[in-house]
């Protein structure tokens, strides 16, 4: 009878896309085999689709043909990944000042979506997708989320903001989308306790089998569920985590109150990259059906091993390339081969955003990163948030866990800490509403208002 439901749930799925004329699932399928194929298999496969790409921007793209002559190059000189390094990191500001230059000449025969994101001003970055592009993105989704056992139809509860809940102009094609897909959704704009108690009763009425959703959002439904003594009425399968970083204590609290592992995930449809975390939770694996994404040092040089920036090359996104877009991400790659058996590269670990970065009296740049280090060591913290808005100087807003007991939190040592790095520090305790999110929903642990950080 189990075995009917499930069969009925895939169909009732795959329908869903068929109905819609979609390859997401044609992809699915070719990417399910391609996930097992060899690194130099992988790689052949991006640098052939990769020349492909560079005949279609010098051929169609004003920007492209202008820069390959002003570096006096052809497209016969970029024929691998290494060759990219021939080209200059591309910045959204770059994008922004050519924007006009951005549009390829055959623009109206291309099918395509438009989308954007937050921006680290505030200001939204836009960006076009082609259909092509999107849907292959909308099948590694699925192929990653099948390394924690998930099945097409599987229920999945997501908890997210702009980025993760899809907007629908009708809310009964969105009930029916839910429907087909087995997908439900809930906010993460109002993480309010009168919102999250009902968010959890409807969890405890549907029993997810997945959870996916930010990584702070599922943190504070942790900490609401662990704090109120609230019984679950389901184990979830797997809980994906996405759109933040996911810090070690996140990590231990929501595996603690959920009774299950986090698989977390990294990706970004500006720039068409992706990253999967398998069962053996050593990294997480680089996707390569859609995009090429580098690791570079300062210099642009592309690492094989250690931390850099993450730069994204489009292979798919013909309505809006991006070759060497610079994330904003700095990321740790690995060589390292996976004992699951994936032999794409790792992405051992995501250090954050570089606006993530606070500026000490002493001209040095800090990563956030330090600062999650030190909140390791301090009792009674539900969450922080960091904001810098002067050089040497930062404002630290600090949620207690227990305000029955804010005498735990050693504000001297957190002081101390930061003097000694060249800070001068100011110290707030507030309540969750108080913290800062991006017009995407997102919780920025950093926030760096410094206008020589940041990205106009």
């Amino acid at each position: 009878m189990k075995g009917a439901r499930m069969s009925t749930r895939s169909f009732l799925f795959r329908s869903y896309y068929k109905l819609r004329g979609s390859k997401v699932l044609d992809y699915y399928d070719e990417f399910k085999k391609s996930q097992y194929l060899t690194r130099d298999e992988l790689i052949r496969n991006q640098e052939k689709q990769l020349k492909r790409m560079i005949e279609f921007v010098y051929e169609n793209v004003p920007y492209y043909k202008k820069l390959f002559k002003s570096l006096s190059i052809s497209p016969d000189d970029i024929n691998k990944v290494e060759d990219l390094q021939k080209l200059p990191i591309l910045t959204k500001r770059e994008i922004k000042r050519n924007w006009e230059d951005f549009f390829p000449q055959n623009l109206n025969s291309i099918r395509y979506i438009k989308g954007k994101t937050g921006g680290s001003t505030g200001e939204p970055f836009k960006y076009r997708m082609s259909l092509e592009d999107y849907e292959r993105g909308i099948a590694l989704l699925y192929r990653g989320w099948g390394f924690a056992g998930y099945q097409l139809g599987d229920k999945v509860a997501v908890i997210g903001g702009s980025s993760l809940v899809p907007s629908l102009r009708f809310s009964m094609k969105r009930k029916i989308q839910e429907s087909l897909l087995n997908f439900r959704y809930y906010s993460s704009f109002d993480m309010s306790e009168e919102n999250l108690l009902r968010y959890i009763e409807d969890m405890n009425c549907w029993n997810p089998k997945f959870i996916r959703g930010y990584a702070s959002s599922i943190y504070l439904m942790a900490k609401f569920i662990e704090q109120n003594r609230i019984t679950l009425s389901f184990v979830p399968k797997a809980i994906f985590s996405t759109a933040e970083k996911l810090t070690f204590k996140m990590r231990e609290s929501i595996e603690r109150v959920f009774k299950t592992q986090v698989f977390d995930n990294y990706g970004l449809n500006d720039g068409g990259i992706s990253a999967y975390e398998c069962e053996q939770h050593n990294g997480l694996h680089i996707d390569t059906e859609r995009a090429i994404l580098e690791v570079v040092d300062e210099s642009g040089k592309q690492l094989k091993e250690g931390e850099g920036k993450i730069l994204a090359t489009s292979l798919y996104n013909f309505a809006m390339p991006l070759i060497r877009y610079d994330t904003g991400d700095i990321g740790i790659i690995s060589s390292e081969f996976c004992k699951c058996g994936r032999a794409s590269y790792l992405l051992k670990g995501l250090v954050g955003r570089s606006q993530e970065f606070v500026v000490s009296s002493l001209g040095s740049k800090v990563h956030g990163e330090f600062f999650t280090h030190i909140f390791w060591e301090i009792d009674n913290v539900k969450q922080f948030q960091v904001i810098q808005e002067n050089v040497g100087e930062v404002l630290i807003n600090i949620v207690p866990d227990d305000w029955d007991h804010i005498d735990r939190i050693d504000v001297k040592k957190i002081t101390k800490i930061l003097e000694n790095k060249g800070f001068k520090v100011s110290i707030k305790l507030v309540n969750e509403e108080s913290l800062s999110y991006t017009s995407g929903g997102k919780y920025k642990f950093v926030i760096n208002k410094l206008s020589d950080y940041n990205e106009s």
